[in-house]
């Protein structure tokens, strides 16, 4: 017990690790903060997504369950009203922006993670979901999903474990809505690597995973036979469909509002304002060309994921499930941030000023980015006579 006391203090000792818990808890903060008294009132979407927290209620509606538990949990300790419906969603906010920075820095190493992990958490409409109670941002839920997936095709040591974690990551996310389709996409598209870990780990072990999943989908199913309008929701499929050329348009609205601008006022958006900035847009489409000329595999699956947000998002006519893509479209921003940090260092390979300017033009970028996200949505946002009048605010 000591030995691992003190490894863990020496972990926390380190400056990699202390840079990655003061990048945590950063992003904690920004989201936490006067999380209750910008807007003291609920908005209809959290108005709607928050009645009945209550055991029975979240059975009887499992939609976004994971975050309804904790918000159950706020209420029963003592953080009542307003903020303890946001603090739940901005704990988890920060759960996924965690988790994306290790995902980043897997493939990019740490300094790309850390400007990435800044560029996602402060992108005005990531920002202002994590601050409203009504749970969209557990769409960031792919977040989660790759990570226990990247652990557990590269771990040898603790296979056992990162197979349980995957199994009890997926049967959790089936609880949230659209999840489904990621999940069978991502079984499609790494179906033998994943047979190929399986038959390491110990059948004993298989067997309680597979009892655990069980138990943890089992309120679901028990839900959804008594309820069986929950499958549609968590399909991510309408109560009605329009016509045709009526999704048809929706979807190419849905994909112009991840860089041009959305067909009307968003509730979590100033205007028409879309998902990325400028800055935003031009490091996308710079990832996008570089994984496809040096992974093609990973752009095949990053680019499925992105698809099926804008097809969640013209079917439903709803844009906030635009997010099921964004934590492709934010990897694509590493890929670019990495390109430019690279490409740099090969022109002025032997100086030292050269390599330092290229690191702090980034950071000047990165600096921009988080100012202009931490405005919008603390000062901006808040301040605009549609949200006034939306959280009916004098």
């Amino acid at each position: 017990m000591r030995d691992r006391t003190t490894a863990v203090l020496d972990w926390i000792s380190d400056k990699a690790a202390f840079s990655t818990i003061f990048l945590i808890v950063g992003i904690l903060v920004a989201y936490l903060w006067k999380l209750g008294s910008i807007l003291p009132n609920l908005g209809p979407a959290e108005t709607t997504a928050t009645q009945s927290l209550t055991l029975h209620g979240i059975y009887s509606n499992p939609y976004n369950a994971p975050v309804k538990l904790l918000q159950f949990a706020s209420q029963h300790i003592g953080i009542h009203g307003v903020l303890g419906l946001r603090i739940a969603v901005a704990v988890w906010g920060t759960v996924m922006m965690a988790t994306f920075f290790w995902l980043a820095k897997e493939w990019f190493g740490r300094l790309i993670a850390t400007f990435g992990t800044l560029i996602f958490a402060s992108t005005p409409w990531i920002a202002i979901l994590a601050r409203q109670a009504d749970g969209q941002i557990m769409l960031l839920t792919p977040c989660i999903l790759l990570v226990c997936y990247l652990w557990l095709i590269r771990t040898k040591q603790r296979q056992n474990l990162a197979w349980l974690t995957f199994c009890t990551a997926g049967a959790v996310s089936l609880y949230i809505p659209g999840m489904f389709w990621v999940i069978l996409a991502g079984l499609i598209i790494s179906r033998k690597r994943i047979l190929t870990v399986s038959k390491d780990v110990k059948k004993w072990k298989l067997l309680g995973s597979l009892l655990i999943t069980i138990a943890l989908l089992l309120p679901l199913a028990i839900s959804i036979f008594n309820n069986f309008s929950i499958v549609r929701s968590l399909l991510l499929i309408p109560g009605s469909f329009t016509s045709v050329a009526d999704i048809g348009k929706n979807i190419v609205w849905a994909s112009l509002s991840i860089f041009w601008q959305s067909p009307q006022h968003l509730y979590f958006s100033i205007g028409r304002w879309p998902m990325l900035n400028i800055l935003q847009t031009s490091l996308a489409f710079l990832g996008i060309f570089i994984i496809w000329a040096r992974a093609r595999r990973v752009w095949y699956g990053l680019s499925t994921l992105v698809v099926l947000s804008i097809l969640a998002a013209g079917i439903n006519h709803n844009f906030a499930f635009l997010l099921l893509g964004a934590p492709s479209i934010m990897i694509f921003i590493c890929a670019g941030l990495r390109y430019l940090l690279t490409e740099w260092r090969t022109i002025f390979p032997r100086n030292p000023l050269a390599r330092g300017l290229s690191v702090a033009i980034l950071v000047l970028l990165v600096i921009a980015q988080v100012y202009f996200g931490l405005h919008y949505t603390l000062t901006a946002w808040p301040h605009t006579i549609a949200t006034k009048e939306l959280y009916m605010l004098k």
